[in-house]
């Protein structure tokens, strides 16, 4: 009876053993199993992360990069100084020379890539939407020129505060390169929009009376908006927005230098 008391005992105390090297054995194949997983997700992260890098290196590698630049001129009356053709190596453009009041020189800016990768498929667009919304922003700050526009047949009237008018054809641009050579290789004219003539004609009507109304001095041009899309020989396509941006220095009396880029929307601030 003793002895089958005791075998009786090593059995239970054995099936207890039993049962927790059985639960030991499976708390390890869970931590196994657990830290298999985070291997494999660590794993796939790194895997993700290179291949992020890689793309990101390699699109680093065709990116175009467009920029523009500037130009500077000068405006003038005839009525304020004698004539030039050119003030301190910049063309000089007088409302004599076009007749009327209106100025219709056309001034072109230099698109240059300065990436590593070809610009194919270059587009710069300008909608009615900014034009119009630059010629209301001038009209707000401005106190002698308040321009009206009429859409007719042929494009749109605009009639400025002198009762003189230009015809602008476009309102909405858009100028097509196929491409663009990387490292300035390439260089493409774009010419400026009809709206920012209009708007360099109301500032000089609005500086005409300058010299009774000193606020008329502190009148710019505002900013017009636009779009510049391209893509690279990957055909990746970039979308990219910037504006057309004049500042002015008064450089001698009745003349007035102006200097005109197109800068992204990063550098306005």
């Amino acid at each position: 009876m003793i002895d089958k008391g005791r075998n009786k005992s090593r059995r239970i105390i054995e099936k207890k053993r039993t049962a927790r090297r059985e639960k030991m054995y499976q708390a390890v194949e869970k931590i196994i199993n657990l830290l298999v997983s985070i291997a494999t997700v660590l794993s796939v992260l790194l895997t993700y992360f290179t291949l992020s890098e890689m793309k990101e290196e390699r699109e680093s590698a065709y990116r175009p990069d467009i920029q523009f630049n500037s130009v500077e001129y000068v405006v003038q009356t005839s009525a304020d100084i004698e004539l030039f053709s050119e003030v301190n190596n910049c063309p000089v453009y007088t409302s004599d020379q076009y007749g009327n009041a209106d100025i219709h020189f056309k001034l072109n800016l230099e698109a240059r890539n300065i990436g590593v990768g070809t610009a194919k498929n270059v587009q710069i667009s300008i909608t009615k939407e900014s034009s119009f919304k630059a010629i209301e922003e001038f009209n707000e700050q401005s106190t002698y020129c308040d321009m009206m526009y009429n859409e007719g047949i042929h494009g749109y009237l605009m009639e400025y505060s002198n009762k003189t008018y230009a015809l602008l054809l476009q309102f909405e641009k858009t100028d097509k390169f196929p491409y663009i050579l990387p490292n300035a290789e390439e260089v493409c004219n774009y010419e400026l929009p009809d709206v920012y003539y209009c708007l360099i004609n109301a500032m000089r009507i609005e500086h005409q009376n300058i010299y009774y109304d000193p606020f008329s001095e502190s009148i710019m041009i505002p900013d017009i908006e636009v779009k510049i899309v391209f893509s690279d020989v990957q055909g990746v396509q970039y979308e990219e927005k910037g504006f057309i941006h004049t500042e002015k220095g008064w450089s001698f009396k009745g003349g007035q230098s102006l200097v005109v880029t197109i800068l992204p929307s990063e550098s306005k601030g």
